[in-house]
């Protein structure tokens, strides 16, 4: 059976309504007392409001961007120019290392050291990505915001207790750490959209000392720290929305409008699309599954306590360590049946034809990833078809698409090789021509956006009833997050089809068409595939890196690789 090409509208959300947000009516969370915490509520909103206004500027003062020059930050860490002259307090006088709650919560402890939650600010990528922004869009931006928009989210405590906002941030912040428990733990406010990223937002809402907040209502005195209820766990996968939602109001109007303001990522404004379409996963039942016959949260002390529902806190998601095999393969067997549950894929019988040639459709369904497929920085993610048409007697191949020879080879994506000016291409490695009948479902992340237009001047507006973007005539691909810039779709060669990520429950159908023999019998094959970083991409990043900085990126390709989420196959 042939899938519809089907998609799930979404609401007019907050995202964009002006009404909605600066009305302020999604300030009330709900009646609920019951700090214990179901997964999400009857009356839980999956609405979060925006975070306050910054009061920063983006270009320091500078009329453009764009001429921020790359030579004024120091790439190895240390004071940046533009930070704050004040020193912080010392950093542990507020937040204690993650190594001490080791002692007593011994499970989620070592759940979390294999997590990229811990690795969220020594990660190479994270390095030298967010030193370049540093040193080149954001070089005249003011500090701490939004200069520190990266560090701000990527460890919440270390950012409240220095002032740099290149890596890597002094070793006693405990940034090495990551998103480590008093990230989540000492926060004690109402999340926000993006307010992570934001010092005045999520930063203003930690509490120092030795108060932890969590879900339950009846946490057992301890001589370790004070627990209580937190007004963040009420509803506690709206938590997430603080830093998996990454815009910034540049205009400081109060809403965020796609082409006025800069949007990165929208993974939990899909997730709320997926609730309101009737999808009954949450964040914390995906990410955070309860691990099954342990009752005890603090598994390493012998204080009594009632029987508790402990969830996972390794976070598994798509990312990996490219410089720490032994995250990797901690994680890779989670890793791997989260892809392949995530998606339904098929050729469809019914499509076949051999009218001039080999024709048939790919149908791939977002069945049950509980936001967009892929989502995140979705300009990193590479989530492509591979077919293969083979004679089935000698096994000959007859057609292909999306195969990789090599698995450090870059996808032949036209968007890059058949487009003169993008500075990509000199780093695509593996092609000798471009793939027309690539689908890479992959954003295309450029430094400047412009809103689409149709043929009579107006905007093009899409299901949230917010602007399409498109490539400026003077933007180009890039590897760093310009403020002006932003993730833009790409398009497939042989039928100009948009390669945007799937939404909640849609179905997307793709049309191949063979010039070959149709008289002898084939084997059709088709793996649906995903990268969570092209190795163009990493390749781009470390041309930019300076010698003194470690890890270097370039030797740390050689560890990408290919995970298969689902395949199908037919003979004719």
């Amino acid at each position: 059976m042939l899938f519809r090409n089907v998609r799930v509208p979404r609401r007019f959300g907050h995202f964009l309504l002006a009404a909605v947000i600066s009305a302020g009516c999604m300030s009330s969370y709900g009646n609920s007392t019951d700090l214990s915490g179901s997964d999400l509520g009857d009356n839980e909103s999956t609405d979060p409001p925006p975070p306050p206004p910054w009061t920063g500027s983006e270009d320091g003062g500078s009329s453009d961007e764009s001429d921020a020059g790359s030579g004024d930050v120091d790439a190895g860490g240390g004071q940046d120019s533009g930070d704050a002259g004040t020193a912080p307090p010392p950093p542990h006088d507020r937040f204690r290392s993650a190594k001490v709650c080791a002692t007593c919560h011994t499970t989620i402890y070592k759940q979390w050291s294999t997590s990229m939650h811990a690795r969220a600010l020594t990660s190479p990528l994270t390095l030298a990505e967010t030193n370049q922004v540093i040193r080149n869009p954001l070089a005249r931006a003011t500090s701490p915001d939004p200069k520190r928009f990266c560090v701000n989210c990527h460890s919440p405590t270390a950012a409240a207790v220095t002032t740099s906002a290149s890596l890597p941030l002094d070793p006693a912040s405990h940034a090495d750490e990551g998103i480590s428990c008093t990230g989540c733990h000492q926060f004690n406010g109402k999340p926000t959209s993006g307010g992570g990223g934001i010092s005045t937002s999520y930063q203003a809402n930690l509490v120092d000392g030795t108060t932890y907040f969590g879900p339950l209502s009846d946490p057992v005195p301890n001589s370790s720290h004070t627990a209580q209820a937190g007004i963040a766990f009420t509803q506690r996968n709206l938590t997430c929305a603080n830093c998996h939602n990454v815009s910034l109001d540049l205009d400081h109007d109060g809403r965020i409008i796609k082409g006025e303001d800069l949007v990165l990522q929208q993974t939990f404004d899909e997730y709320s699309d997926y609730r309101r379409a009737g999808g009954q996963e949450t964040c914390v039942t995906c990410h955070m599954p309860v691990i099954s016959g342990l009752t005890r949260v603090a598994d390493g002390t012998s204080l009594q306590t009632p029987d508790r529902v402990v969830r996972n806190h390794s976070f598994v998601g798509v990312d990996y360590a490219l410089d720490d095999p032994n995250q990797d393969a901690a994680q890779a067997a989670d890793r791997e049946a989260l892809l392949q549950s995530s998606a339904r894929f098929q050729i469809d019988r019914d499509s076949i034809s051999d009218n001039n040639g080999l024709s048939f459709t790919v149908s791939i369904e977002n069945a049950r990833s509980g936001h967009n497929l892929p989502t995140g920085f979705a300009f990193t993610r590479q989530m492509w078809i591979e077919v293969r048409v083979v004679a089935a007697s000698s096994g000959r191949l007859l057609f292909s698409s999306g195969l990789l020879t090599n698995p450090t080879d870059d996808l032949c994506d036209a968007n890059i090789l058949d487009e003169k000016d993008n500075p990509m291409r000199e780093f695509i490695q593996g092609c000798n021509r471009s793939d027309e009948n690539l689908v890479n479902i992959q954003a295309k992340l450029v430094d400047r956006v412009a809103v689409k237009r149709d043929g009579n001047g107006n905007i093009v507006f899409d299901q949230d009833g917010q602007p399409v973007l498109v490539q400026a005539d003077n933007g180009q691909e890039t590897t760093l997050q310009f403020l002006r810039g932003g993730p833009v779709a790409r398009t497939r060669p042989v039928d100009g089809q948009g390669l945007g990520s799937l939404q909640p429950f849609e179905i997307r159908n793709f049309r191949y068409s063979a010039r070959i023999d149709t008289s002898q019998p084939v084997t059709i094959s088709a793996r649906l595939m995903f990268r969570h970083m092209p190795p163009y991409f990493v390749r781009a990043l470390a041309a930019g890196q300076p010698a003194n900085e470690l890890p270097q990126l370039a030797p740390l390709v050689a560890n990408l690789r290919a995970t298969e989420m689902a395949s199908d196959s037919v003979d004719r």
